[in-house]
């Protein structure tokens, strides 16, 4: 049996109430969106080794957005198979 998991919803007004309304749009703009994946990847992990980062609960957020995403798409990732069954 599969866990009932939380509406996207709830993480995209997180983000908005942090001050990343943009990110948050585009996150719900392109949820359909196979370049998603990729998009959450890119805000999630520093592949260049210069970016500041999140603050703990956008950063949560956005990987709780992420781990929603590979669930409802199918994606296989090393994040989404248990994260929500260790915070939720």
């Amino acid at each position: 049996m599969q866990p009932t998991l939380p509406s996207r919803t709830c993480y995209i007004n997180d983000l908005q109430r942090a001050g990343y309304a943009r990110i948050a749009a585009t996150i719900e703009s392109h949820w359909n969106s196979e370049d998603l994946h990729v998009y959450l990847r890119d805000l999630l992990v520093d592949e260049r080794g210069e970016r500041e980062g999140f603050p703990s609960d956008a950063y949560m957020s956005l990987l709780k957005l992420h781990t929603l995403y590979c669930f409802e798409h199918e994606k296989i990732d090393e994040w989404a198979d248990t994260f929500f069954l260790h915070t939720s």
